[in-house]
């Protein structure tokens, strides 16, 4: 990961299927904000809990909240531009995830985030390990399997690894075309560098772009 895009960057937005170390990476870019002031939005702050999947409404709350975010990101940027948001789930999580997204707002909301110095960070897994990964040890909770269980019935999926691996697919995809500045990651290799030495190498970059 290019520590210098950090350095630049006003919001860092985290992307990833579970278990690909989206929340290792929030709090390592604690760590790498050392001398800034910096606040962290995690999924749940920002409605993408699993818990949040299924209540009423949800495309809309997640859309309406986003917007909200931003307008606190821009009042908190014009007084203090060094300052340093942490999203870990927002814009790509919301596209995946909604039944009926609301592509006027949507569009708002990319206009608005290229307004700013955004950079996104996408931990991937490879096939083979991606749905081991999605059942890692702190969600073994009944009440999680059953909602994997649902997801899958509602995506049409057989299984977890070809659920996430689409997932992914389209994330790369939305990257390519967003005109957002990004950096798709080896997840294990960045969980082992964060583990190993507190710090992020180069080799867990697999490809970056800004269109």
């Amino acid at each position: 990961m290019d520590a210098t895009r950090i350095t630049r960057a006003q919001v860092v937005i985290i992307e990833g299927v579970p278990g690909a170390g989206k929340t290792s990476l929030q709090q390592h870019l604690g760590v790498m904000a050392q001398g800034r002031t910096f606040s962290v939005f995690p999924e749940e702050a920002l409605l993408f809990g699993w818990i949040h999947a299924w209540l009423p409404g949800i495309d809309e709350l997640r859309m309406a909240l986003m917007h909200r975010v931003m307008d606190h990101i821009e009042r908190s940027l014009s007084a203090n531009p060094r300052h340093l948001f942490v999203l870990n789930r927002f814009h790509l999580s919301y596209l995946v995830f909604a039944r009926t997204p609301d592509r006027q707002a949507y569009d708002a909301l990319i206009a608005r985030l290229r307004k700013i110095d955004v950079l996104v960070l996408v931990p991937q897994l490879a096939p083979e390990v991606i749905a081991e990964r999605a059942l890692h040890i702190e969600r073994d909770d009944p009440l999680w399997r059953e909602h994997l269980d649902r997801r899958l019935a509602d995506s049409g999926f057989g299984d977890l690894g070809a659920l996430y691996t689409a997932e992914q697919e389209r994330v790369r995809q939305l990257l390519a075309t967003q005109q957002l500045p990004y950096e798709v990651l080896d997840g294990i290799a960045l969980y082992r560098s964060i583990e190993a030495a507190g710090g992020l190498d180069a080799p867990a970059c697999v490809s970056s772009g800004s269109t």
